[in-house]
């Protein structure tokens, strides 16, 4: 717990620090093909300052998971994630999830059944609490897999929740590297 934290002009993803290549995520059998990704996030942040992540880039990942949620308000695949208690204040900017040019940049790949509120983000803003959500370019994904219930949201701000948030001025695919969806619902801002 804390707040005040500022994330800013990391890479993650690639298959090293140059960032070419792919990273494969996927879960064992045996571990029930349950896996999340989170690219970054904040939880539990405090109220007095503001918690901040700025100019990231997440791409070149390839995801793999059977996740069935028993939990309504959760994502199995969330590139940023705001939130999950406390009380405190996010700007979310000027950050690159997949690729404005290279198509499929971040594949998730799904074989669950079970939709939940957000299978699949961009961003995931789980607070609803005076969040900022700007200047961000979300492309070059492609989901696909056996499943048949995996719902896409560019950003997501949590509609259960109440609070102050302002969605403006960000970029949800691109002529050269769209949103490639092969399953349930896609949905660009919610």
């Amino acid at each position: 717990q804390g707040d005040g934290f500022i994330i800013s002009n990391n890479t993650i993803g690639f298959a090293n620090e140059l960032g070419t290549g792919i990273c494969s995520i996927g879960a064992t059998a045996a571990a029930g093909l349950q896996n999340k990704f989170r690219g970054i996030e904040i939880i539990h942040a405090g109220s007095a300052n503001t918690n901040q992540v700025v100019g990231n880039t997440i791409s070149g990942i390839a995801h793999s998971s059977a996740y069935d949620a028993a939990m309504l308000s959760d994502a199995f695949f969330a590139a940023i994630k705001t939130g999950t208690g406390g009380t405190g204040k996010y700007i979310v900017t000027n950050n690159t999830i997949g690729s404005a040019t290279v198509a499929a940049s971040i594949t998730v790949s799904h074989s669950g059944t079970t939709e939940n509120l957000a299978n699949i983000s961009g961003i995931y803003d789980a607070t609803g609490n005076n969040t900022e959500i700007s200047g961000n370019n979300i492309a070059g994904i492609r989901i696909g897999g056996t499943g048949t219930a995996a719902s896409f949201y560019g950003i997501l701000v949590n509609p259960a929740l109440s609070g102050n948030a302002v969605v403006k001025n960000n970029n949800i695919g691109t002529a050269n590297a769209a949103i490639n969806h092969m399953q349930t619902g896609l949905y660009g801002i919610m």
